[in-house]
């Protein structure tokens, strides 16, 4: 109700983004809440390449797959679109970078199994012919 009163809140409606996705997972209707302030006219560059950004994250934790990175992608492009030669697109072009490399780093690495070997280093004894070095082990003292 606040926000139909007061469209333009914006710590109300980051506020609704963060209940959206922390709380109910429901990461589609924290990203509409974001992109509705990027909508509204008059937004300072700051904050439209922060919530940008705030997208790109929270599409990556959608964990949809190549989806969600490919969605993280575009919000980190339309950083660098909007503002081309800012620190901010030099910041997104840094995270396209290695956008990558953090969605492989998620999945686990194979395990190779090479096989199992025994090496008698004196510590068992493997055959019966082998004198136990230990003569009091057998009679329980």
């Amino acid at each position: 109700t606040h926000l139909g009163q007061h469209p333009t809140d914006w710590e109300a409606r980051e506020k609704l983004a963060t209940v959206y996705a922390d709380h109910f997972q429901r990461i589609p209707l924290a990203i509409d809440q974001i992109r509705t302030l990027i909508d509204q006219p008059g937004q300072p560059p700051k904050r439209v390449a922060g919530w940008l950004n705030r997208i790109a994250d929270l599409e990556l934790r959608a964990d949809t797959g190549t989806d969600g990175v490919g969605k993280a992608r575009a919000a980190l492009e339309e950083v660098q679109a909007r503002y081309p030669d800012s620190p901010w697109a030099e910041q997104a072009g840094e995270r396209l970078a290695i956008l990558g490399r953090s969605e492989r780093a998620k999945t686990p690495t194979p395990t190779l199994k090479i096989g199992v070997y025994e090496q008698n280093i004196g510590l068992k004894r493997g055959s019966a012919d082998i004198p136990n070095p230990d003569p009091d082990a057998g009679t329980g003292r």
